[in-house]
């Protein structure tokens, strides 16, 4: 049977703290969900320690963009490779 997902987009909200805490919330009221696929899409800054939180549960990570080119002189820019790395399932393009 197909699993719906949820998904949460953060866009430009929650700091450092808050973001982990909302995670370790979001934890506790989830549980062990089985009918349907969740993910969050935090700040770049907190996906680590947001996985961090997550990493455990049924909660998915994702990112709110990428660049295409997996290396390179492309400041601010983020690879798919480097996403994965910190534990993206997800990303919004």
């Amino acid at each position: 049977m197909k699993k719906y997902l949820i998904a949460g987009n953060w866009k430009l909200n929650k700091d450092f703290n808050e973001s982990v805490n909302f995670s370790r919330s979001l934890v506790d009221l989830v549980g062990n969900v089985e009918e349907l696929e969740i993910a969050i899409f935090p700040t770049y800054p907190c996906l680590y320690p947001v996985y961090q939180v997550i990493k455990d549960s049924v909660i998915q990570l994702g990112a709110q963009n990428l660049f295409y080119e997996e290396k390179g002189a492309y400041t601010g820019e983020v690879s798919a490779t480097i996403l994965k790395s910190v534990g993206c399932k997800y990303v919004i393009i």
